[in-house]
């Protein structure tokens, strides 16, 4: 339980900044995305408008993504090589994460209808914490958004700031 708290909570800063929904919340500065395992999801509404989110493949058939990119009646498409219109349409129900005492997270799983073969991110061992971390977003650096940025940020773990207080 505490490596699948860890995976979630690790994918959440990875995936927190990486759509478009909020364009507040970008990455600003930060290097242009290589596209490894950085997932493009695009997100048709019932009335026949889209939208995109990010996400990011943690395995070769898992894709993790924020929770508000996904509501009744919305159809998923992913898009594993860096296109914007294309992808396979997201066809299993997406698993939401919340914790035990109910609270709301933006964390959701999406499974692809098939495995690919494409190199997942790697995932921190629970036993060997990483001091960095990478995150993706979209957004603008001048003008409109223009592409996935990336950057990397140092993490400083809840513990040492209690123990620094």
């Amino acid at each position: 339980m505490t490596r699948l708290r860890l995976l979630l909570v690790s994918a959440w800063l990875s995936v927190t900044v990486s759509t478009g929904m909020d364009v507040q919340k970008r990455i600003v500065g930060g290097n242009e995305c290589e596209r490894h395992y950085h997932v493009h999801l695009r997100i048709v509404f019932a009335d026949g408008t889209s939208s995109f989110c990010g996400g990011t493949l943690i395995s070769d058939q898992w894709i993790v993504t924020a929770a508000h990119c996904h509501e009744p009646g919305w159809t998923m498409y992913a898009d594993l090589s860096g296109g914007v219109d294309g992808g396979e349409e997201i066809t299993a129900a997406p698993v939401k994460y919340e914790d035990v005492q109910k609270r709301p997270h933006d964390i959701m799983l999406l499974k692809l209808p098939q495995a690919t073969t494409i190199k997942p991110v790697g995932l921190p061992d629970c036993d060997k914490r990483p001091l960095t971390v990478q995150i993706a977003g979209h957004a603008a650096t001048s003008g409109k958004p223009d592409g996935t940025r990336s950057e990397s940020f140092f993490i400083i773990y809840f513990q040492k700031c209690f123990i620094a207080a």
